[in-house]
């Protein structure tokens, strides 16, 4: 049997938070689980359309402009892992000034 790992993400962005509908949650992932579950399993959640907006268009790299950190430290590999109790933020950088 699997074990589970539960991970809070917050949602930085406005407008993915407008997206899910929540400023926050908590997910449950496989041990083991990176980036890439975590994202896949969002859409699981709150509809396919989350994907296109976090990753590009080969569904393969977070979208330009798409920060993720884990624990407060940025992160740019769908390959990163997660743990228990981690925190993943999630939200967009804007250009210009």
């Amino acid at each position: 049997m699997t074990r589970s790992i539960r991970v809070r993400v917050q949602y930085l962005a406005p407008y993915i938070r407008d997206l899910v509908g929540v400023v926050e949650e908590v997910v449950e992932l496989a041990e083991g689980s990176t980036i890439g579950d975590l994202v896949a399993r969002l859409a699981e959640l709150h509809g396919g359309h989350l994907l296109t907006q976090l990753l590009d268009d080969s569904l393969r790299n977070l979208r330009a402009g798409v920060v993720v950190l884990v624990n407060d430290t940025v992160v740019q590999s769908l390959d990163h892992g997660v743990g228990d109790g981690d925190t993943v933020s999630i939200l967009i950088a804007l250009d210009g000034g």
